[in-house]
């Protein structure tokens, strides 16, 4: 079983057997040949639409199967259309099917092995349970010897990511008495981390590396850009700064840039394209001398590519009884308080940085 949640598929993978009936259905053959490519029932007539092959004429069968799927896909429940109601109520509201040539993908030759970043356990084709979870990063996958979808397991699978360790020791990952295959493999089925390595005579793999590098960057960023609300607070790659990156409150919603810009907010100044993603704000000024205060700096305003945006919202803590202003002298505490200086999250500081290293290691998205 192959899982990459975050990326479209996860543990259950039912739509592909719905589509796959519904053409299944649609490419029953019927001896009209004078009827269309699809009759009044939906159903394939091979005699126009495969073409007459004395003359030549050929048909795609993937072209096909796309064709139909656009022009009258609806998934049912028990044989049925679904009616408004559950459509309304479904987690996903529509569909759009793309069809690739073998020109398109960029990646044929890209060939990887197993770095095991742990004990080898019993060998790479014994693994029958494979997952490209995002929190990872680029490059890693979790394995296991045998799939199990117990409620134990699927519990273990929604803990949270915990930046301070090491991937090899996140709780998700962690050894699991309580699962339902315990008493046969007591530990054999352990989950183990890897990282996928350029293979021997890989080739172009380094191209590829970039070109994967520049996909997982422009999907982390259709991802932020869902997230990012006008008023909320987020964080900003920011190469060269103490922290590592700037605290903006947004005062836009992401837009595409109505022209070839220029933007001078940056040191060196960053050049983006006719549609690229941008989203206005306001900086936060850090607190000198101080780590995690900022103070915002309202009339210090700046245009950024979204692509720039590690952290959507960054929980922001006013002084109080549970958040205590830091240790300094009266005369810092009262210009604090007199800036209205907040403090950033603890767990968002780390969420921020853990993402930082991602796109490290990525090497994209400041250019």
């Amino acid at each position: 079983m192959i899982e990459a949640p975050g990326h479209g598929k996860d543990i259950g993978d039912g739509l592909c057997a719905i589509i796959k009936e519904f053409l299944r259905k649609c490419f029953r053959m019927v001896g009209t040949p004078e009827a269309d490519k699809f009759d009044e029932r939906g159903k394939f007539n091979p005699a126009t639409t495969l073409g007459d092959p004395k003359a030549g004429e050929t048909a795609i069968f993937s072209k096909l199967c796309a064709d139909k799927l656009r022009e009258g896909f609806k998934p049912k429940v028990g044989g049925k259309e679904m009616n408004s109601k559950r459509i309304d109520n479904a987690k996903v509201k529509s569909y759009t099917f793309e069809r690739y040539d073998e020109e398109d993908v960029t990646h044929r030759s890209t060939k990887k092995e197993v770095r095991w970043l742990t004990a080898r356990g019993d060998g790479l084709m014994n693994q029958y349970n494979m997952r490209a979870d995002p929190d990872l990063g680029i490059g890693y996958i979790a394995l296991r010897r045998a799939p199990c979808v117990c409620a134990p397991c699927l519990e273990q699978l929604k803990k949270p990511w915990v930046p301070s360790e090491p991937k090899t020791q996140q709780p998700r990952y962690a050894r699991n008495t309580e699962c339902a295959l315990w008493p046969v493999f007591e530990g054999a089925n352990d989950w183990k981390v890897v990282q996928l390595v350029d293979a021997k005579g890989a080739g172009d793999a380094a191209e590829d590396d970039f070109d994967d590098g520049e996909l997982v960057l422009a999907t982390r960023t259709d991802a932020v850009c869902a997230c990012i609300e006008e008023g909320k607070v987020g964080a900003l790659d920011a190469k060269g700064d103490d922290d590592g990156y700037y605290l903006v409150q947004w005062t836009s919603a992401p837009y595409g840039a109505p022209e070839d810009m220029t933007l001078t907010d940056f040191t060196p100044p960053v050049q983006v394209k006719q549609g690229d993603m941008l989203i206005d704000g306001t900086y936060f000024n850090a607190v000198q001398g101080v780590r995690f205060w900022y103070t915002p700096a309202v009339d210090l305003t700046l245009t950024a590519p979204a692509r720039f945006v590690v952290r959507a919202d960054v929980e922001m803590h006013q002084p109080g009884p549970e958040v205590k202003l830091p240790k300094a002298s009266k005369k810092v505490k009262k210009e604090m308080l007199a800036k209205g200086a907040v403090r950033v999250d603890a767990t968002d500081h780390e969420k921020i940085m853990e993402e930082l290293r991602r796109r490290d290691a990525l090497d994209a998205g400041w250019s």
